[in-house]
């Protein structure tokens, strides 16, 4: 019964894991779908 508990916190803590890193990946693009949006509204108004 210890060992499945000790297996059950471990798939936890992986899943915590995985979790807070997609959560930083997910922050980074959106970071640069910013800057991306950013610099396009900037060659559009350039262009008008």
């Amino acid at each position: 019964n210890a060992e499945a508990v000790a297996t059950l916190n471990q798939k936890i803590e992986d899943e915590i894991k995985r979790q807070t890193s997609a959560e930083v990946e997910k922050k980074r693009l959106q970071a640069i779908l910013a800057e991306v949006a950013k610099v396009l509204w900037k060659f559009c108004d350039r262009m008008r």
